[in-house]
């Protein structure tokens, strides 16, 4: 059977569903529709649709002994999950599931209706220990590897190898699931990792990870069998409680658990027991080896080793208790999809970066008054606020974390929470990642605040993943979500938000999200409960009055302050019992990072024979503010090109270095052209010794930058307030070249870490990519520790010091422009890592780069280097600069490429002076350290003629020219641009016959229409591939009414045009249930209410066939979804009705 991609856009999304269970997913499906306009009718336009198996069980051939591999119990081709059951001893795929008296398997009944896209599965294996006949000879893990081997195939073939899959495994499957993981884990194919990485979560039935009596064991089936033949003495004696294989499982699949939970893709476990023994047999599996270790207490079912699988009804606790662990998993998936991890952050992963607070201190926080009398109020607000580095994070952590303390026992309670980190990514420091992780945790925790597959925010999300990195948020989108799901969830139980270091989202920011929890608040005062919201943040910027409960940290930690000094000076004899300790506690004001850094110099200055006499001397000599004691630090950095380096790339990297990442960056030049790796490996700024460079580190930022406890040591700032006064001034000190008229010290900071990240990429290791790519991740690391962060930073990095005014000259020169041998290299380790978003396509050159990443100081380079290469090259899949400019929306490029005179003026303002680049090296100019010469760049302009036949009109892979891409984007300036020219082809078509116009409307975009109107040369009726037109589009598509009326309002078009399969607007309308779309079309005089399409259907037809595919869709929706959608739907009934429109059958 084959599919037209538009017909997504024109089929009734029921007969769709009814189209995929029948045939299966189309193979296009899977990725972003290409084009609002289908595909032709030629073969080569229309793709095939992959069979797959029918909705309808098909009657089983008469089954072996022991019935083997993957069985499908419930299909879905749409699933967002898989489901496996696994059986354990002397069971089968089906009967261990099936309960006494049934002939169906519970999961195949019990958990279709209740768990909306999920598909069903079952695997077995011959798992007899005896049998009358011959007992199977295979081992525990040759049922590992056939379980990973089938498992993996049957999701291959079904092109879902990537489906997140949970597994519910019943005794001895228990075991043969966690050595297949093991086996997937350690897999070097794809294929097979592939279920490691897609493992959401087991849950173990009474499975032995400790081991059992093989005795027990062996009663089982003897007791079942009246002659016994053959044993599998292999398989038994593996779950005997000493056997080493056992226990050799169970340890590697802790740690698995455990390193999965660190790298922040958890495998989720639960264990259940059985509370009941089998008669004559004694409990097979205790409590205690159904747990494991390190996990949370296993939960009973009240059944014996047999009957814990065998469910009878869903009011069954034992079932309760599984699918409430199904559920939630479903649902964390649900939210998974919807916001993917890398579109919001970890709203806990600041605060790991936060110091557990000494024992005993914080403790007075809890029995403050005013927390006690916010906690006790049924609403409000709660500011901690202080000083930079007064301790206010450690206590709203300290807050959160004893929550179960302030909130009241019994409360089932919505708890909500997020760690603002501005040394961290834009998603951990920006109101959009702060009110995106709000929204995440708000779906995960409340699932049924999603009203079905209709609602509003499901399908904005959709549309962002779609858009992929082009997809954005706006604040007041995802504001509005989270208002309206706290409304709902007040209504019956209580919610409390926890937000820390709201200072770090930036000061504007900080004073619009204050303002909207004040907003938030007072909103969600009528509902019956409350919101309780814990802010921390700094005096700064917030006004004082806004808040009704405040705690300022310094005039309260005192005891908390002295407590934190004498447990930094154990250990350190005289000093701990000197008077330095109470003068740190006094001169800190309440100041726990002065306190901190004071604190280091003393132990240092007595490690080196120093006197208490000196050290109190010392300690008193230092400035009490924060700021003047970070100005002394920098004004004692001996080492200062070293120190400004070290600080640039701790203060600026997109993340957190590893210290192996660390001693490449700080020993690359940028200004070195050198490309010998040995000559930086021999380097004397060069620290092999891990020890050392932490030390060399402590040194040069003289206590500024910290290694974290990380497996890798990752460097960052001590503070907030470092990197502020760092920014504020401490760079500028640092930087005797900060007085240059070109770029911030910000912006110079930025370009020196991208060109690092180029001079790497040129070392003369990372040429022979061939024997790279064949090298283990973490053999690269070994090789390569920088690589990844060069290919996938320096683009960024270049940007930023671009938006602050730095000329690019340099990259030009690194690359040895017009040489493209260095981004070829570059883009094949970005394909090979897979790190960049978005990716480079093959073929491309800086001009490309430099409108994919939005760097138009890159293309003003290109311009004053004197057109070696001009703007209007393709790359491998055809599209010029511009192609990618419109479509991305970098306007200041696209005008660049567009108008020559602007162009010339762009670059003529970023350059250093007007005279011609013609590279020459200065013997005096010499490298670090008085080496290495390295040639220098003089810059002269010279007008650079753009081809008058600019390819204004280049069609790129698809087929879209730039109009086409700026139009898909939305992306009005470019439009405007474009249309501006006179030049550009307004009735182009993409290669499904996708025209400018046919965009607009399918992006319900009435300005962009307006504007092609506005030209008078737009052809109103262009025929796609599928035969349909722009009416019939913004007929077929919601909320497209304002787009409709415009063309409608044009009186030209054709309101009866039918498309190749006889459908009018109106039909489509109909079909829909867009009854808002069918009254404006039928206000048009020629409207031929009862056109028949090629089936005979009329758009009353329609409308009634949308109604009753509704009802057989019932059990899938959710009523708030249905009832919306039957009521457009009978409305668009009764108004048909009323104008006299009838079925095909009244008419014949």
């Amino acid at each position: 059977m084959y599919l037209s991609p538009w017909a997504i856009y024109y089929l009734n999304p029921m007969d769709l569903v009814n189209i995929y269970h029948r045939h299966g997913v189309p193979e296009w499906l899977s990725q972003p529709p290409m084009c609002p306009s289908g595909a032709a009718r030629q073969q080569h336009h229309w793709l095939r649709v992959r069979e797959g198996p029918k909705i309808e069980a098909k009657k089983a051939a008469p089954a072996p002994s022991f019935p083997d591999g993957v069985e499908v119990w419930c299909d879905c081709p749409d699933a967002a999950l898989d489901i496996c059951f696994v059986h354990g001893l002397t069971g089968d795929r089906n009967h261990t599931w099936t309960a006494d008296g049934e002939r169906v398997p519970w999961p195949k009944t019990f958990l279709p209706p209740r768990l909306a896209k999920t598909r069903i599965l079952t695997y077995g294996y011959d798992a007899y220990v005896v049998k009358k006949t011959t007992a199977s000879v295979n081992r525990l893990l040759d049922h590992a590897n056939n379980l990973l081997q089938d498992f993996s195939t049957d999701r291959a073939i079904c092109g879902v190898g990537k489906r997140p899959v949970v597994f519910v495994a019943h005794s001895l499957g228990g075991l043969v699931c966690k050595k297949a993981i093991l086996q997937s884990a350690e897999s070097p194919q794809p294929r097979l990792r592939a279920l490691f990485e897609s493992t959401k979560g087991i849950i173990f039935l009474g499975t032995p990870h400790d081991g059992s009596s093989m005795a027990a064991w062996a009663k089982i089936p003897a007791s079942a069998l009246s002659l016994v033949k053959s044993t599998n003495l292999s398989l038994l004696g593996v779950l005997g409680s000493d056997n080493e294989l056992l226990e050799s499982i169970q340890v590697s699949f802790r740690n698995l658990v455990r390193t999965s939970k660190a790298n922040g893709k958890p495998i989720e476990v639960t264990c259940f027991f059985e509370q009941l023994p089998i008669l004559g047999v004694g409990v097979v599996v205790s409590k205690r080896s159904a747990a494991i270790a390190g996990e949370e207490e296993p939960m009973s079912i009240n059944a014996d080793h047999r009957g814990m699988t065998k469910f009878t009804s869903v009011e069954d606790n034992g079932f309760k208790r599984l699918f409430g662990e199904l559920i939630r998993w479903k649902s964390e998936i649900d939210a998974d999809n919807l916001l993917p991890t890398d579109s919001r952050p970890d709203p806990d992963i600041r605060s790991h970066d936060i110091e557990r607070p000494v024992e005993g201190t914080c403790e007075w926080l809890l029995e403050h008054t005013t927390l006690r009398e916010w906690a006790e109020r049924q609403r409000g607000m709660l500011w901690i606020k202080g000083k930079p580095g007064s301790g206010k994070s450690t206590l709203l952590k300290y807050a959160f974390e004893k929550r179960q303390r302030i909130i009241s026992t019994g409360e089932d309670s919505l708890v909500l929470s997020f760690f603002f980190h501005d040394r961290g990514n834009h998603l951990q420091k920006s109101p959009v990642g702060f009110l995106r992780s709000l929204a995440y945790q708000i779906i995960r925790q409340v699932p049924e605040i999603l009203t079905g597959s209709g609602d509003p925010f499901q399908q904005r999300c959709r549309e962002v993943h779609r858009q992929g990195d082009k997809g954005e948020w706006h604040p007041r989108e995802l504001q509005d979500f989270v208002e309206q799901s706290l409304s709902k969830i007040l209504a019956s139980r209580g919610a409390w938000l926890f937000v820390d270091a709201l200072d770090e989202c930036g000061k504007a920011s900080a004073v619009e999200m204050f303002k909207w929890f004040t907003h938030l608040m007072k909103k969600l005062s009528v509902y019956g409960f409350g919101l309780h919201l814990c802010v921390s943040c700094r005096h700064y910027p917030i006004l004082s009055q806004a808040c009704e409960f405040e705690i300022c940290p310094e005039h309260q930690n005192r005891e908390d302050m002295s407590a934190y000094v004498q447990s930094r000076f154990q250990g350190s004899g005289s000093l701990q019992k000197s008077k330095i300790p109470d003068l740190i506690t006094y001169r800190a004001s309440g100041v726990f990072m002065w306190a901190r850094i004071v604190i280091d110099e003393a132990i240092n200055l007595d490690n080196e024979g120093e006197s208490l006499a000196s050290i109190e001397t010392r300690v008193t000599s230092i400035p009490k503010k924060l700021d003047e004691l970070y100005s002394e630090l920098i004004g004692h950095m001996n080492d200062k090109p070293n120190s400004l380096r070290l600080i640039q790339w701790v203060c600026f990297a997109r993340r957190a270095l590893t210290l192996s990442e660390l001693r490449w960056a700080m020993v690359i030049d940028p200004e070195s052209s050198n490309r010998l790796c040995e000559y930086y490996s021999q380097h004397h700024d060069y620290i092999r010794d891990k020890d050392q460079l932490k030390r060399r580190i402590q040194t040069l930022s003289c206590g500024l930058a910290e290694i974290l406890p990380t497996e890798e040591g990752h460097v960052q700032l001590v503070h907030q307030s470092a990197k502020d006064f760092l920014l504020e001034r401490g760079l500028a000190m640092l930087d005797y070249k900060a007085s240059s008229p070109h770029g911030t010290v910000v912006g110079k900071a930025h370009f020196c870490l991208a060109k690092s990240c180029l001079r790497y990429l040129a070392l003369d290791i990372m040429a022979d990519f061939d024997s790279m790519k064949r090298k283990t991740e973490d053999s690269i690391k070994l090789t390569a520790p920088l690589l990844s962060y060069a290919v996938s930073s320096w683009p960024e990095h270049a940007m930023r010091s671009d938006e602050e005014g730095v000329p690019q000259d340099d990259i030009l020169e690194i690359v040895a422009w017009p040489s493209n041998d260095l981004v070829e290299l570059w883009m094949s380790y970005s394909s090979m890592l897979n790190l960049l978003h978005p990716q480079p396509d093959k073929g491309s050159n800086l001009v490309h780069i430099s409108a994919l990443y939005d760097i138009p100081g890159l293309l003003a380079a290109v311009y004053r280097k004197a057109g070696h290469d001009h703007p209007y090259c393709r790359h491998d899949r055809g599209h010029t600069p511009l192609n990618i400019a419109s479509v991305r929306g970098r306007r200041k490029i696209a005008k660049m490429l567009i108008d020559p005179d602007y162009a010339m003026r762009v670059a003529a303002a970023t350059g250093m002076e007007s005279t011609s680049v013609k590279p020459t090296t200065d013997a005096t100019d010499l490298g670090r350290g008085g080496s290495d010469p390295r040639p220098k760049s003089v810059v002269k302009i010279v007008p650079l003629p753009l081809n008058k036949d600019v390819e204004i009109n280049s069609q790129g892979f698809e087929g879209r020219t730039p109009l086409l891409g700026a139009v898909c984007g939305g992306h009005v300036d470019i439009v405007k641009l474009l249309l501006k020219t006179g030049k550009a082809d307004i009735n182009a078509k993409d290669r499904w016959g996708g025209t400018a116009l046919a965009w607009a409307v399918l992006n319900c975009s009435s300005e962009i229409v307006e504007l092609l109107l506005a030209t008078g040369e737009l052809q109103l009726e262009p025929v796609d591939h599928a035969g349909g037109t722009p009416l019939s589009i913004a007929a077929a598509k919601r909320g497209s009414l304002q787009t409709l009326q415009l063309l409608l309002d044009t009186g030209k078009v054709d309101v009866n045009r039918r498309c190749l399969e006889g459908r009018t607007p109106l039909s489509y309308a109909a079909g829909q249930g867009y009854i808002d779309n069918v009254e404006a079309l039928l206000k048009e005089e020629k409207i031929d209410i009862n056109s028949r399409d090629c089936t005979g259907r009329t758009a009353l037809t329609w409308a009634l066939r949308g109604l009753k595919d509704l009802e057989t869709m019932a059990p899938l929706m959710d009523l708030a979804s249905m009832q919306e959608l039957r009521w457009a739907y009978e409305k668009t009934v009764e108004l048909l009705s009323s104008v006299g429109a009838v079925t095909e059958e009244t008419q014949q």
